[in-house]
């Protein structure tokens, strides 16, 4: 039991209050445009508000996004790099190699690929397997005449001639008679 209070518990009065300094609205700068490919047929780029105005300052603009539409032409086929060429099949008399690359990516609708090659074959170790050169096939001389068959009227006689070398190293073979006959009187 106290005594209840009757006085004024809050007091107010005038001041004077130095007027609050206004500030514009502070926003950064675009940032860049994003990737327009096929997969993304629109881009866009924005920006932020770093403070926003203060006591009357000039307000922040209501455009912080930007998007437009992306003009995107069909994209072509894609294609590997080639292969190295692969080794010879043979060391001389001329080879086979190749060498070969793949589709990597196939052409959008309304773009081109063509027609590529992705296999491609070539020549490789033409120099001969014998730099001395081939050897064909050499026959003998042919021998004399053999002695009629009969003294008198008509007869036959023969010769001979014999293979020499045989061909090597890829030449010729020999393709000639080696015995003939004929008449003789």
């Amino acid at each position: 039991g106290g005594e209840s209070c009757n006085a004024e518990v809050l007091e107010a009065r005038p001041c004077q209050i130095a007027d609050c300094a206004s500030s514009d609205c502070e926003i950064s700068a675009w940032t860049t445009w994003s990737v327009c490919d096929q997969s993304h047929p629109q881009r866009y780029r924005s920006r932020a508000i770093r403070s926003p105005a203060t006591n009357g300052g000039a307000t922040c603009p209501s455009e912080l996004l930007q998007t437009e539409g992306c003009r995107t032409h069909p994209k072509d086929c894609d294609l590997s790099d080639w292969t190295d060429w692969s080794s010879c099949d043979r060391s001389c008399d001329g080879g086979q190699t190749f060498r070969e690359r793949t589709l990597v990516n196939p052409n959008d609708p309304g773009g081109s690929c063509g027609r590529h090659a992705l296999r491609e074959t070539g020549l490789c170790n033409e120099v001969s397997c014998y730099p001395e050169g081939v050897d064909n096939c050499k026959l003998s001389p042919w021998t004399q005449w053999s002695a009629c068959s009969t003294r008198c009227g008509v007869g036959s006689k023969t010769r001979k001639r014999g293979v020499q070398a045989l061909a090597s190293h890829g030449g010729k073979g020999c393709a000639a008679p080696t015995e003939e006959a004929d008449t003789c009187h």
